[in-house]
């Protein structure tokens, strides 16, 4: 058995589960992707399986690709999605166009369903010595996974234990067809630059270099468990409601401290930072006084750190121009409202929130200035802000409810523990119902699963 065949057999456990519903093969109409297309047409259950192609529009023969895999999916009998992107040109293209890519994959990819890449050995060498030379944040040697979450699924590389030429040579002997990338030899491009220049003169060097790389990364994942069963732990005792406070990591060693920050930013599925920032955050950035609100980002996240506890999340959405001196029309609560920023929902609840009075509600965002009636007086919204913990660079974020010129309520917010405010002469009395207010940035899914 060729270790294709026996790479393909291996995977077939994991493939077939019970708990499966559609395998979804990402097909770029490359070699690689052609190869496990094929292999994944033989399944036995092949109603399940369908393929996905992302369209980035960077290459002038990007439609005629398309088109490509249209033909090849239709005389393999699998239905295909495609779906067109718009690259940021920003920054580095390659980094871009996979971000681009997976955020197709998380769209994608529902409850029980598997994901299928075509990733193989020498993907895997260029990923290990590509993390290696530009500082990857994690300890040891790291590479691509076999298996990881994405979106709602499961994401599943199964011939990564392949290599690049027998696929080719597989792909030859049943006379299929696929896309050369012309682009896949531009050596201006790190990875090329690597596939092209460093990896053949070090197997000039020293032939065995991929399995050499190959078992050293399966020797550092072994001991990568151990450190990330000591990161959990160290995790679990430094954080109060979900966030890891800056007090408690301080207590740490700084090797553990570093090794818990890395492991919380993997585990939030968040991108790596690179060793020198992360070298930032274990010292000087938890160290910094305790009235500064220190911000590091990278890769489109933040990290913060205000009142002894770290944040962690995707950079926010800019508010649309013109939007904190607007006010948006809300003629009926019971109709989430798309605020652009985020998604402000009602919820109604016995003997609290809101009451149901005349006069349509509006939303704003803060100003300055702004009072709420709470315990019989008349109270800052600063105050409030302050005395709940809310974050100050989550405060212009945070939709104001309005009935005419009054503020009578101010958005809750799950994913922030942050519950909701109504003012005292507007709350409703008695046992009847009232509306209390929730906002989140995240798609509606997202907030049904957080506000569960």
């Amino acid at each position: 058995m060729s270790p294709l065949d026996l790479c393909w057999s291996e995977s077939l456990p994991v493939i077939n589960g019970p708990g499966v519903n559609r395998v979804i093969v990402a097909f770029s109409g490359g070699v690689d992707s052609t190869c496990l297309l094929y292999l994944a047409s033989l399944l036995p259950s092949k109603d399940r399986l369908i393929a996905l192609h992302v369209n980035h529009q960077l290459h002038p023969d990007a439609d005629h690709w398309q088109r490509h895999c249209e033909l090849v999916c239709r005389s393999l009998d699998v239905p295909l999605t495609c779906t067109v992107v718009n690259v940021s040109r920003q920054g580095s293209l390659e980094a871009a166009a996979r971000d681009a890519r997976y955020a197709v994959f998380e769209a994608e990819v529902s409850p029980g369903d598997l994901l299928l890449l075509a990733h193989h050995s020498d993907d895997q060498v260029e990923t290990v010595l590509f993390n290696l030379f530009r500082g990857h944040g994690a300890t040891g040697l790291m590479g691509m996974p076999a298996q990881r979450t994405v979106g709602a699924g499961q994401l599943y590389r199964p011939l990564l234990g392949v290599r690049k030429a027998e696929m080719m040579a597989f792909c030859k002997a049943r006379g299929l067809s696929w896309i050369e990338d012309g682009s896949n030899a531009d050596s201006s491009l790190d990875r090329n630059f690597l596939r092209w220049q460093v990896i053949p003169a070090l197997e000039a060097r020293w032939p065995a270099l991929g399995d050499t790389l190959l078992t050293a990364l399966r020797r550092d994942s072994q001991a990568r468990e151990v450190t990330s069963d000591i990161a959990a732990q160290d995790l679990a005792a430094a954080c109060d409601r979900g966030d890891p406070v800056v007090s408690r990591l301080l207590e740490l060693t700084p090797a553990r401290r570093r090794n818990v920050l890395a492991w919380w930013i993997q585990s939030r599925r968040m991108p790596h930072p690179s060793a020198g920032l992360l070298d930032e955050m274990t010292h000087r950035f938890l160290s910094a006084a305790a009235d500064a609100v220190p911000l590091l980002s990278w890769r489109g996240c933040e990290l913060r750190r205000y009142r002894d506890r770290l944040y962690l999340e995707p950079e926010p959405r800019p508010l649309p121009a013109g939007q904190m001196e607007s006010e948006t029309a809300w003629p009926d609560p019971e109709i989430p409202l798309d605020l652009v920023v985020g998604e402000l929902r009602a919820v109604a609840q016995p003997g609290a929130g809101l009451a149901l009075a005349a006069g349509e509600l509006c939303i704003r965002f803060r100003r300055g200035g702004e009072k709420i009636r709470l315990r019989g007086a008349n109270r800052s919204l600063k105050k409030i802000f302050q005395e709940r913990g809310v974050a100050p660079w989550y405060r212009s974020r945070l939709p104001l409810i309005y009935r005419g010129d009054q503020l009578v309520a101010i958005a809750g917010v799950a994913a922030w523990s942050l519950r909701p405010v109504t003012a005292d002469d507007q709350s409703v009395r008695g046992a009847s119902d009232g509306l209390e207010f929730w906002f989140s940035e995240a798609p509606s899914d997202v907030f049904m699963e957080i506000h569960r």
